[in-house]
């Protein structure tokens, strides 16, 4: 073939070359963009080896039985401590839960929490128990059911059934303060807020109250933690019977 015969070929080919380029560009910016936007969103539980947020822990215990309500004070030390590969051989994590009385107090791990996050969301298993902590991408208003992988057929965990998980659009990507520290980019996950008659103990009515809350900050991870779940049945006792535990952040790296 004579060179001026490539040359005009090579002038044919140029357009179509030119527009292979432009479309393998455009889609590796498509491809690129939603990665980016999770990697974003995934900063608010960060899963880095070494990462620790320390807490405050307050527990309130009411027994209904012998109508007393004790209340307890402790910290709390959740870290990133290893990794591992789940039945999907998704790469997930391991966060050590440490626990201790007062600040003097060495810590001692209490249990561990598995993690796996991917472009969709965190679940979080604990004690053999896995829930939904957050779904991607953030989206203010948000809801999901955090408790499919539950067996809410177990009756001390049917309550668990009628969660409904979404992100509070007040406050959405906003400041929140724990009263130590200051955080300046936070999403709010409320979990489950729901009161029967809320009357009070001394009446002859059922009563429960559910409240679940969880504060992410971004570059962080949960930064508060609020559950409470409380029951009154004049008919078994006449004292409210249930817990409250808030746990609010006071450390992390």
């Amino acid at each position: 073939m004579k060179y001026r015969d490539l040359s005009l070929m090579n002038k044919k080919l140029l357009p179509a070359i030119l527009l292979i380029a432009l479309c393998s560009v455009v889609f590796f910016s498509c491809k690129k963009s939603n990665p980016v936007q999770n990697n974003y969103d995934m900063l608010y539980f960060p899963l880095q080896m070494g990462h620790y947020v320390t807490y405050n822990v307050d527990s309130i215990y009411y027994n209904s039985g012998v109508c007393t309500k004790v209340e307890h004070t402790s910290q709390a030390k959740y870290i990133v401590s290893d990794t591992f590969r789940d039945n999907e051989d998704r790469l997930s994590y391991i966060i050590d839960v440490q626990y201790r009385a007062t600040v003097n107090d060495n810590w001692v791990k209490q249990s561990v929490v598995l993690v796996t996050s991917t472009d969709t969301g965190v679940t979080y298993g604990q004690g053999g128990l896995y829930t939904t902590k957050l779904i991607y991408p953030l989206t203010a208003g948000a809801k999901w059911y955090p408790n499919t992988f539950i067996p809410t057929g177990d009756s001390s965990l049917q309550y668990l059934s009628t969660w409904t998980s979404s992100y509070l659009a007040a406050g959405f990507k906003q400041p929140y303060n724990t009263g130590t520290i200051y955080f300046d980019n936070t999403i709010t996950v409320l979990e489950d807020d729901e009161t029967i008659n809320n009357t009070i103990p001394d009446s002859i009515t059922f009563n429960y109250r559910s409240y679940a809350k969880e504060i992410y900050a971004h570059g962080v991870g949960m930064v508060y933690r609020e559950n409470t779940r409380l029951t009154y049945d004049p008919n078994v006792s006449e004292c409210i019977g249930g817990i409250s535990v808030t746990m609010s952040a006071v450390d992390h790296n």
